[in-house]
């Protein structure tokens, strides 16, 4: 019969009931019958710091894509920035977003924490090394350069985006340059080292390693 009849105003998947037949219920309990969890699409929640704000309000004009991995770094799913908060959080001065999944293989479930990566924008023919050759000095962003005499030398270096692995150099580097990009705590600007193979391709600077 239609009064005892309760409609779900949403489609989703329906976890396991709350009340069984036989128990009491009144009217003042607030955990409900049973809960649906909407799954398709499916909405990943996460905050930033504030600073990010307007990096993704730029590319919010665009589509902002935003990919969910798993903690060894597989993808699980590719979806779109959907919601940006309207106040910054001033206690943790972080800001919170929302990214929509569409979720068709059900590769997301309710309630699982994922690393999230976004992609603010497509930079091509850029000079790209490996993050652990750039180092911090106390007036920026350095690398050691090795010169085809085999002799390293510090050059300061303007840093565009970076990520766990890898930094966009935006200035200080030509294309095919020799870097250190392991043991420079064992090394000196004028140091002699000795150049590791090479398996980096021209448009990427290659490895050098001291002796």
């Amino acid at each position: 019969m239609n009064y005892s009849s309760i409609r779900s105003p949403i489609d989703g998947r329906v976890g396991t009931r709350l009340v069984d037949a036989g128990n009491i219920v009144r009217a003042s309990d607030t955990t409900g019958i049973v809960s649906i969890n909407q799954i398709h699409p499916i909405f990943v929640s996460f905050a930033l710091p504030a600073d990010s704000l307007p990096q993704l309000r730029a590319a919010k004009d665009g589509e902002v894509m935003v990919t969910a991995l798993d903690r060894d770094g597989r993808v699980l799913a590719t979806g779109v920035l959907a919601v940006i908060d309207n106040q910054i959080n001033p206690a943790s001065g972080t800001i919170n977003y929302k990214a929509k999944f569409d979720n068709a293989d059900d590769a997301l479930w309710p309630g699982q924490f994922v690393n999230l990566r976004i992609q603010l924008a497509t930079r091509r023919n850029v000079i790209a090394v490996p993050v652990t050759a750039v180092q911090q000095g106390p007036d920026g962003p350095y690398a050691f350069v090795v010169g085809d005499d085999g002799v390293a030398q510090k050059r300061p270096l303007k840093v565009g985006v970076r990520n766990k692995t890898t930094a966009i150099i935006d200035g200080g580097l030509q294309a095919g340059e020799q870097i250190v990009t392991d043991g420079q705590y064992r090394i000196q600007a004028g140091s002699k080292v000795e150049v590791a193979a090479q398996t980096a391709s021209p448009a990427d600077t290659g490895p050098a390693n001291s002796p």
